[in-house]
């Protein structure tokens, strides 16, 4: 039982450092308001219901599994909405042929 969890833990470090980054690098570039509403998504509709299933099957494992449901799915909300921001960042240069300035 120890070993399964300590593995699930585990994942939910490596996931949770994925999601970071995304929300991290969305902050930065100054959106703040979707990411957010994204992550109670995540952490509300996937993560909370998906603990309380696994939980009945799973005891803490499956708490700690719901957890890693959650991070997942912020993770891929937050990345899927990082590479749309960056894709309309690139074709806003290209349009007015502006580069980024060093420093």
């Amino acid at each position: 039982m120890l070993s399964s969890l300590i593995w699930v833990v585990a994942l939910c470090f490596v996931v949770d450092a994925w999601q970071l980054l995304a929300i991290n690098l969305l902050r930065g570039m100054k959106i703040v308001v979707l990411p957010t509403i994204m992550t109670a998504i995540g952490y509300w509709m996937f993560g909370l219901p998906a603990a309380w299933l696994l939980m009945s099957h799973y005891e803490l494992a499956g708490i700690w599994g719901g957890i890693l449901v959650g991070l997942a799915a912020t993770g891929v909300l937050l990345l899927a909405q990082l590479v749309y921001e960056l894709k309309a960042a690139s074709q806003q240069n290209l349009v007015t042929g502006s580069t980024p300035s060093a420093g």
